[in-house]
């Protein structure tokens, strides 16, 4: 994936996060180099964000640090306390702002602002895990129509094997859904639109 489509999926993540908090944000992304990717402000953002986003972005990209994570490392008396002091003063220690990679290389940072320090980084962490997988299950399923003399042994017989059934008492005929295969003898051509379905066992 080019580093201009990943930034669109990274901010697109992150505004839906933020509209599900009312929090709108201004979103920045910055490469390794400083040059800037992308850059937008929602709707009703405080003006200020976009310049907070861009700052956060730079000094993820450059440092390679969550800023949330290098605050403690800027204070006063600490090693890089001048930090912040060099490059026109971009670099910014405020919560909100995270390193990008792509296979385990660091290729940009994106920063955000908008909402209180905690619900910047809130929203930029929400925004930057994966969507969760979703599990899908392949069943084949064989509907047959098995036409029968005496209908309570018939249903005692297939509930043993684990079936669901549904009953047409009209037609006296266990309609049964397995995902087992009968014998062809045994199915006839079933009709979706003039009998019911039943669902699969658990």
């Amino acid at each position: 994936m080019d580093l201009l489509s990943y930034a669109k999926t990274i901010a697109e993540r992150i505004e839906a996060e933020a509209a599900r908090a009312t929090v709108p944000m201004a979103v920045c992304i910055i490469d390794i180099h400083g040059n800037i990717i992308l850059k937008h402000r929602m709707s009703g953002a405080p003006t200020f964000s976009l310049e907070l986003s861009e700052r956060k972005a730079y000094t993820s990209a450059l440092v390679g640090l969550r800023t949330a994570e290098l605050s403690p490392m800027v204070q006063p008396g600490q090693a890089l306390f001048p930090l912040m002091g060099v490059a026109g003063g971009r670099f910014c220690s405020m919560g909100g702002g995270a390193p990008l990679h792509i296979d385990g290389q660091l290729v940009a940072g994106v920063g955000i602002s908008g909402g209180t320090v905690e619900q910047d980084v809130d929203i930029l962490e929400a925004g930057l895990r994966e969507p969760a997988a979703t599990d899908t299950v392949d069943m084949k399923i064989e509907v047959v129509v098995l036409p029968v003399s005496d209908v309570e042994r018939a249903k005692r017989f297939y509930a043993d094997l684990g079936w669901r059934l549904d009953i047409d008492y009209q037609a006296q005929a266990i309609i049964a859904r397995s995902s087992s295969r009968l014998p062809a003898r045994a199915a006839q051509s079933f009709s979706a639109a003039t009998s019911p379905l039943l669902l699969p066992a658990p």
